[in-house]
């Protein structure tokens, strides 16, 4: 995750797409397992789980879009991060 100090030291659009992209596969990724891990046919069904990994490839795919959109039209992902930390 070479990503995220590289893109706060040095920000621009290219790192900023980048480390939005890597922060949101990370958290999908590991939501991902959770999902698969906890949500199994054999407990709960099997219409609980298919809804619960739609529900999440939904949720990422809207992050995303969100964090781009914030790449495009705003300050980046990378300065957005910097000015939280300063509050």
């Amino acid at each position: 995750m070479a990503i995220i100090p590289a893109a706060l030291i040095y920000p621009n659009p290219i790192l900023d797409y980048c480390l939005a992209f890597s922060l949101v596969i990370h958290c999908h990724w590991g939501f991902e397992a959770i999902v698969v891990d906890y949500i199994r046919p054999s407990l709960v069904g099997n219409v609980l789980p298919k809804i619960s990994l739609l529900s999440l490839y939904l949720v990422s795919m809207v992050a995303l879009a969100g964090l781009f959109y914030l790449n495009y039209s705003d300050v980046g992902t990378a300065t957005a991060i910097k000015m939280f930390a300063k509050m």
